[in-house]
């Protein structure tokens, strides 16, 4: 097993220091909805900061400084160096401060295949944060120094087999991904994984709204915010819909997706967007009993959801 060692964090590459008023404990969780994928898959770790204190924790995104976190990676397979994209990435972004308040969290997605973990092999993966080695000026010298080690999670990358072997092989990059929206792949392999993922990647997702504005958004007829979807038949690849089509198409999608792919990472996601729409469409009865089953997963952020907006309903 070898050890790689990246000053990289989150979706980009941030230097992350906590300010003089962060006085409590960081707990950094890794997680993912699996831990194996299919080459050129998304696959994805999530990061969970939770502020264990009684204070508001804040943390700052600064490309100035010597970074304060590192991904840390043990792995039987490599590291694709020419498949790296975040560090020039991160030359050109900023992020703002950010305040996690008491038992609070925040969450970041790691696009694994932005570190260069593209290819077959277990990447065993956590993530250290570290102040103590940051320069005298960098932070206040009363300001908290510590050191804290994430869990280690383990992702697996295989190759793909069967159909997904086929489209993998014809359309897969130099680095193993596939892409977003590829329409001829869509064409001749619509069940595939890769079409799932290009057609998951199409949704509007009702958790980015608080409860209350779906609502109204749904009053109104706006949702889903869409007005073209793809469509390999199509002469440009794009059709245009009206708002119950994009609905209909939502819920058709979403159905194909958990039907064709049982262990869809974001299954949970899906039966989201099939129960809302379902209530856009009209169907409020229909709509509150699909919730009312995802609401049941108490600890999802799609289960709290569920709740919070089935109780404007009652």
């Amino acid at each position: 097993m070898k050890k790689i060692l990246f000053s990289i964090i989150l979706i980009i590459s941030a230097n992350i220091l906590l300010s003089f008023d962060a006085q409590g404990i960081l707990q950094i969780n890794l997680e993912s909805p699996k831990n194996e994928y299919s080459l050129g898959e998304p696959a994805a770790i999530t990061a969970k900061f939770i502020n264990l204190s009684n204070n508001d924790l804040k943390i700052i995104f600064d490309f100035s400084r010597p970074r304060s976190f590192s991904i840390n990676i043990n792995t039987d397979g490599k590291i694709r160096q020419d498949c790296i994209r975040r560090l020039e990435f991160a030359k050109m972004t900023e992020l703002p401060s950010k305040i996690i308040k008491p038992n609070d969290s925040i969450q970041k997605e790691i696009l694994l295949s932005e570190y260069g973990i593209v290819d077959e092999g277990v990447y065993d993966i956590w993530i250290v944060y570290d102040t103590i080695k940051l320069l005298e000026h960098s932070i206040k010298n009363d300001s908290p120094r510590i050191k804290i080690e994430s869990n280690h999670f383990k992702i697996k990358l295989t190759r793909p087999i069967g159909l997904d072997l086929k489209a993998f092989e014809q359309y897969a990059d130099k680095c193993n991904e596939v892409g977003e929206i590829n329409l001829r792949l869509l064409k001749e392999f619509p069940t595939s994984i890769y079409a799932a993922w290009m057609i998951f990647g199409r949704f509007n997702y009702p958790e980015g709204w608080e409860p209350e504005k779906m609502k109204m958004l749904i009053g109104k007829n706006l949702f889903p915010m869409m007005n073209y979807i793809p469509d390999p038949y199509s002469p440009n690849g794009w059709r245009p819909i009206t708002r119950k089509e994009a609905k209909e198409w939502q819920i058709k999608s979403a159905e194909q997706i958990v039907a064709n792919h049982p262990d869809f990472p974001y299954a949970r996601r899906l039966r989201l967007v099939i129960a809302v729409d379902t209530i856009a469409l009209g169907d409020k009865e229909k709509g509150i009993t699909l919730l009312q089953e995802i609401a049941r997963d108490k600890d999802t952020r799609e289960g709290q959801w569920a709740s919070k907006f089935i109780s404007l309903w009652n």
